[in-house]
């Protein structure tokens, strides 16, 4: 009974397909994240502005134009 042996051949064209495969989900994955990264500026960005807005006494900015009259 001869047992039938892979060569290196086929294995390589395997492990080419695997790697082939592992990159394409490496390049999706990239995409989703690039796109999550740019999402989270915006909304960290609207977060600072909004912030901002809602923090800061208006009062404030009125002094710092003209002082007040003594």
């Amino acid at each position: 009974m001869r047992v039938m042996r892979v060569t290196w051949y086929p294995k390589n064209i395997a492990i080419g397909v695997v790697t082939l495969a592992l990159f394409a989900a490496a390049m999706n994955l990239a995409m989703d994240v690039k796109r999550g990264v740019a999402m989270g500026v915006i909304a960290a960005l609207a977060y600072l502005s909004i912030d901002v807005l809602l923090a800061v006494n208006p009062g404030v900015w009125r002094f710092r134009r003209r002082p007040p009259a003594a």
